[in-house]
């Protein structure tokens, strides 16, 4: 090696990979490095003779010790490991070789609250750590990722030369990546775009589930349908790839999608954000019920005894409902991301961590899982206007009828929409004047002595056993 190397990466699963590869092509030299396990004793030769024409910038180690050498200081160093115990694990081999000013940073799927406390343990050893939340998948890691890192800020100076120039996608010249704030800030901007992710893919899975259902229309027929709306308002990152996927073909000319199993799994981020919304007291109807979607498309018994049973025979009235349903989904999607938004907001007001809206929206612009126009619009209307008055504007009278049409016209004929019609029951009760929270409050009262509060004693408690 002639000269040290600007970065080190721990790692070369996919992600790790694609990273070091998107550095080394725009002239940051990397070290790599893999933890040896049964079966990856060759990854880091491998990697290397794989990207021969990129040598000259990439190094590989399988030693730790003379991996931390080979890097300038401080050293800076990649993590792109499993989430959890072994993430300490190599924390605690690193802190043992490196010094002080030094930068780690994890760009894994870690927990928020884990980031928080590993922030906090290598700040007391003068140790820099940044959290850092990557979203847009294997190409988005190899071409330009959308990165939300958030921890030490002087760390993060160090750093963000080399972080801005790989997220920069082609044809861009902006690079979408700022910090997000201090502590575990920035993975915990990732958990709350993957929840939205969650939900975006189920809108798009629903609306496709009611062409189906409704329509009876063929995959060709929708996937021009998807290729209509995303050149329009509906435009983005999974819109484009869902009209692409529905109708690839087998060797045998099957169609992938009616050969795969509809039931879908998660890695745990969905649970981790509804969790996290209850504890800070935020609605993410659309988030939970597209986990629970996935806990339902898993109860394959109970789904087969209850299929039997569903007869629909209402009449179907074609004329709107593909136009319809665009209103439908546009008013959902945005109702997902609004509550997403919400509940960054309340986070970061209760940790007080200054988090800029437009920043995190700016970060999910480019190279990102969830990139789309409408995102766009959030971040151009929030300049000048609250997120209230952008869903008052955008969910007008003639897209709101349109929306509960489509919804309607779908449970009546037994199709499932569970975020969708979430999305309309959260939007209908932010514009109720009135809610019978009044009666649940004497419900309460009447078993448990909670006691209520009247219009006419605003701040006292009343009881029905004394009051009245």
């Amino acid at each position: 090696m002639c000269e040290q190397s600007d970065l080190g990466v721990v790692g070369l699963g996919n992600m790790g990979q694609n990273l070091s590869k998107n550095f080394a092509r725009r002239g940051i030299k990397v070290s790599v490095l893999n933890r040896i396990t049964a079966g990856e004793q060759n990854v880091v030769s491998e990697f290397i003779q794989q990207n021969d024409s990129l040598s000259c910038n990439i190094s590989g180690f399988k030693d730790l010790e003379l991996f931390v050498n080979s890097l300038k200081r401080p050293r800076k160093i990649l993590l792109m490991i499993t989430a959890g115990a072994t993430v300490d694990e190599v924390i605690g081999s690193l802190i043992l070789l490196i010094g002080k000013k030094d930068i780690i940073i994890d760009g894994g799927n870690s927990h928020y609250q884990d980031t928080d406390r590993r922030v906090k343990i290598l700040r007391d050893v003068g140790i820099h750590f940044i959290g850092c939340g990557i979203s847009g998948g294997l190409s988005g890691a190899l071409n330009g990722p959308a990165l939300m890192p958030g921890g030490s800020k002087e760390g993060w100076d160090a750093i963000k030369d080399l972080f801005q120039k790989i997220s920069v996608v082609e044809g861009c010249t902006t690079p979408y990546c700022n910090l997000i704030g201090p502590d575990g800030s920035g993975h915990f901007v990732k958990m709350v775009h993957n929840g939205i992710e969650y939900a975006l893919m189920q809108i798009i899975a629903e609306s496709y589930d009611y062409l189906v259902k409704l329509l009876h229309l063929s995959n060709e027929q929708i996937s021009s349908i998807f290729e209509k709306w995303n050149n329009g308002l509906l435009g983005g990152y999974l819109m484009e790839i869902t009209y692409e996927i529905i109708t690839l073909k087998d060797s045998n000319g099957i169609l992938v999608l009616d050969d795969v199993i509809d039931s879908v799994n998660q890695k745990g981020t969905g649970k981790d954000i509804a969790i996290c919304a209850l504890e800070h007291d935020v609605v993410v109807s659309t988030i939970t019920e597209a986990v629970n979607a996935r806990f339902v498309s898993n109860m394959n018994q109970s789904r087969s005894i209850f299929s039997q049973k569903i007869i629909s025979n209402a009449p179907v009235d074609h004329e709107n409902v593909i136009s319809s349903l665009f209103d439908c989904i546009y008013c959902s999607q945005l109702i997902a991301i609004s509550q997403g938004i919400e509940l960054i907001s309340e986070v970061s007001r209760r940790r007080s961590w200054n988090i800029d809206i437009r920043n995190v929206l700016s970060s999910w612009d480019q190279g990102c899982i969830i990139r789309s126009k409408i995102l766009k619009n959030f971040n151009f209307s929030l300049e000048n206007n609250t997120l209230n008055e952008f869903l008052m504007s955008e969910i007008s009278s003639p897209k709101l009828n349109n929306f509960t049409k489509s919804v309607s016209l779908g449970i009546q004929h037994q199709v499932p929409l569970p975020v969708t019609s979430a999305a309309l029951a959260y939007h209908q009760a932010l514009c109720s004047s009135s809610l019978p929270s009044n009666l649940i409050q004497l419900q309460r009262d009447y078993f448990g002595s909670h006691g209520f509060e009247k219009k006419s004693k605003k701040g006292q408690l009343s009881h029905l056993s004394k009051d009245i």
